[in-house]
């Protein structure tokens, strides 16, 4: 039970500035702002042109194959890394370093599972591939 008589402090509280740096809500008060840079292919670009990843978000670069250079000012969290990795093949980070090592352990990783899996393990897995002919 809550106890709705317990005190509590009534100070000012700006949501706006609190989340200004970060995509999603995993705010880390000792991590610092990040510059990172974005390749986007042609594919992708005019979504993210029109719906930016963040407020941040400045295009550097617009190539002549439709291609884009992006940057954002954000802290590096696990909804950034969520939101890139939903891009697939659609976006390479080139900066900074550590958040591009991590992409690409994550789809390596990724990767690795899908070839170890050739296939169906169980009979009722072949079942519903044969039903629904997913594979």
């Amino acid at each position: 039970d809550f106890n709705f008589k317990t005190p509590h402090l009534e100070e000012p509280f700006d949501v706006d500035a609190h989340f200004r740096h970060v995509i999603g809500v995993t705010v880390s008060p000792s991590a610092r702002t990040r510059r990172v840079v974005l390749r986007i292919n042609a594919a992708n670009a005019p979504y993210v042109i029109t719906k930016p990843m963040h407020a941040s978000q400045r295009v550097l670069e617009t190539h002549d194959d439709g291609s884009i250079k992006v940057e954002l000012s954000v802290q590096l969290n696990k909804e950034l890394e969520r939101l890139l990795l939903g891009f697939g093949d659609g976006i390479t980070v080139l900066g900074p370093r550590s958040l591009r090592v991590r992409i690409s352990k994550v789809l390596t990783e990724a990767l690795r599972q899908y070839r170890e899996d050739t296939g169906p393990s169980s009979h009722s897995e072949k079942a519903e591939l044969k039903e629904g002919e997913v594979m």
